[in-house]
């Protein structure tokens, strides 16, 4: 029983932590729409790595698998703050391949 109301009272911070990642997602999309090199359009292969609290990178892939278009965004603001990351390399490489905070691919 106890159980079964500790996940109730968690259900609404898990839906927070949902809206947060598709917010980011949408986010980072809109904005390397608008702003990617040609080589990384149209987008394609997006992945997500939640670096810290209501912090999340997102990177597309291109014709390097080295190199990625990635954007950094801050959803701890009414509106989302969102900044192109100068470090091209792919989350993976960053975060490690099997990092929990990943979703993508």
């Amino acid at each position: 029983m106890l159980l079964l109301v500790g996940g109730i009272l968690h259900r609404p911070a898990l839906r927070q932590a949902d809206n947060a990642h598709d917010v980011a997602i949408s986010t980072a999309t809109v904005f390397a729409a608008h702003h990617a090199p040609a080589r990384y359009l149209p987008l394609h292969g997006s992945d997500t790595w939640e670096s810290g609290p209501h912090l999340f990178r997102t990177c597309f892939s291109g014709p390097d698998p080295a190199r990625d278009y990635c954007v950094f965004v801050r959803t701890d603001e009414t509106t989302p703050i969102v900044r192109r990351d100068p470090d091209q390399r792919p989350n993976a490489t960053i975060a490690g391949p099997d990092n929990p905070g990943r979703s993508g691919g």
